[in-house]
């Protein structure tokens, strides 16, 4: 290790043990990336929520592809914006090579004893072996996101492996981006008759958003885990897959058959990925739409071969808040369903 790297670990430690410095520190926090674009996307996601929960930060970058090895050390000791009394510590790693080996031993004396140690993890955790399973022993809880996934169903089949083998918690951020349509689907379809008209339905449209984010590889992601959660609660069963103009999927039901239509349409002023509209078609012409009219608001419109009933205004939680993200991916118990939508997507050909 060089000598400033040393350098900046003793001051480290020295301030650790400095009374005349009030720090904050609810928990650890070990933040993982290993691409440019995923470093910057995971400093705007601490930046949410870092000064309402301070808490002491190890951000490694890391460059595995790199054959020289090598590792710098940078202490930065950050005042809380709501108090600037207080403070929190900030540790950026950069490794290279086989120095990426060396990260969790360098780390380790540093956790603040005693509380939690979370893991936001900005690669596919089913396939990183260098730093992950040596801190997975000490880990309250492990918080992915399947965006870094090159193969979705691959994904699925692995992730299932390591969910049965593993007692730790773990979050996906994809699961939780989609929580706020799951709880407006919910309250939309609310009673046993409605619900009968969203398990007999003929045909569904999902609407997801493809505008350009060079934060984000797979726009399709969220819709995909939408629609096969949809199909695993109501006990449809998964019949073929095609790809014209969209993804379509076919599912049995006790109807007969419900044709799953997935539509990229590019909308600027939504997030990227996210859902945009969902148009459920079924019998006695019912016909309902639930449309994202802002990033907090759905306007929900139902009509059949009797009645057009008045739209309706619902409230669509969004994990972009500080509090949110931490509720969603800090203390929220990962469901049981989550791996039933697993399931399904590994059976997609």
């Amino acid at each position: 290790m060089s000598n400033s790297n040393l350098s900046q670990l003793k001051t480290f430690a020295q301030s650790e043990s400095n009374p005349t410095q009030l720090k904050a520190c609810l928990f650890n926090l070990i933040v993982y990336t290993h691409e440019p674009r995923r470093t910057e996307y995971f400093k705007k996601v601490v930046d949410l929520f870092k000064d309402q929960f301070p808490c002491r930060i190890f951000f490694i970058v890391a460059d595995p592809d790199r054959s020289e090895s090598n590792l710098d050390v940078e202490v930065l000791s950050t005042p809380l914006k709501s108090n600037t009394a207080f403070s929190c510590d900030h540790m950026i790693i950069k490794a290279a090579g086989q120095a990426i080996s060396e990260v969790p031993f360098l780390i380790l004396p540093f956790f603040v004893p005693d509380l939690p140690i979370y893991l936001l993890w900005g690669q596919d955790p089913t396939t990183e072996n260098a730093i992950l399973p040596h801190l997975l022993l000490y880990a309250t809880r492990l918080i992915f996101d399947s965006e870094c996934s090159k193969n979705l169903v691959r994904f699925s089949h692995e992730m299932l492996k390591t969910l049965a083998s593993t007692s730790i918690p773990m979050i996906d951020m994809n699961w939780a981006r989609i929580s706020g349509w799951r709880e407006v689907l919910a309250q939309t379809f609310d009673i046993h008759e409605r619900v009968e008209q969203l398990s007999t339905a003929s045909s569904i449209v999902i609407v997801y958003n493809d505008y350009p984010n060079p934060l984000f590889f797979h726009p399709e992601t969220q819709a995909i885990y939408f629609q096969s959660w949809l199909a695993c609660r109501l006990g449809w069963k998964f019949l073929k897959l095609s790809k014209e103009e969209g993804f379509n999927l076919f599912y049995e039901t006790q109807e007969g058959q419900v044709h799953i239509r997935l539509l990229p349409e590019p909308h600027q002023e939504f997030s990227s990925e996210g859902l945009l509209r969902l148009e459920i078609t079924g019998k006695n012409d019912y016909h309902c739409i639930l449309r994202r009219s802002s990033d907090q608001q759905v306007i929900v419109q139902a009509s059949n071969q009797y009645q057009c009933e008045l739209p309706l205004s619902l409230v669509l939680p969004s994990i972009d808040s500080g509090r949110m993200f931490m509720q969603e991916m800090f203390y929220q118990k990962m469901s049981e369903h989550y791996s039933q939508m697993l399931a399904l997507i590994s059976q997609i050909k």
